[in-house]
């Protein structure tokens, strides 16, 4: 081979490389800021647990069941959701959050209901 193949060879190796990392950091990334989760089916068996439990009356359902309506289509345009249940690895994309400080009350209040149920059980 002559210097000048091997020459044009580097070059071409190493304009391939920077290609393929600048596509990686520029382009896959975005995109991947673009996937969000969300545990809609979580969220609609808490509620559905709350609800069985006379926790949460019809009209506290519905506000919870807006609220989480809001949450999802206030995403801006371009951005794409998906149900936690289907994303294997979470860890790469973004959790919307649904957080409602009376709705994590009346859940902390039942978990240590049920907790205290247990333990008498147990003894």
């Amino acid at each position: 081979m002559k210097s000048s193949e091997i020459r044009v060879m580097l070059v071409n190796l190493f304009l391939s490389a920077l290609l393929i990392i600048g596509y990686h950091f520029f382009f896959v990334q975005k995109r991947l800021q673009r996937i969000k989760i969300f545990d809609l089916t979580g969220h609609i068996s808490v509620l559905r647990t709350l609800y069985m439990e006379n926790k949460i009356n019809d009209r506290e359902l519905a506000s919870y069941l807006q609220k989480i309506r809001r949450v999802l289509n206030s995403q801006p345009e371009g951005v794409i959701v998906l149900p936690a249940a289907i994303v294997l690895n979470r860890k790469k994309v973004e959790e919307l959050k649904f957080k409602d400080e009376k709705l994590l009350e009346i859940i902390k209040r039942l978990k240590e209901s049920k907790g205290g149920k247990n333990e008498k059980q147990n003894h």
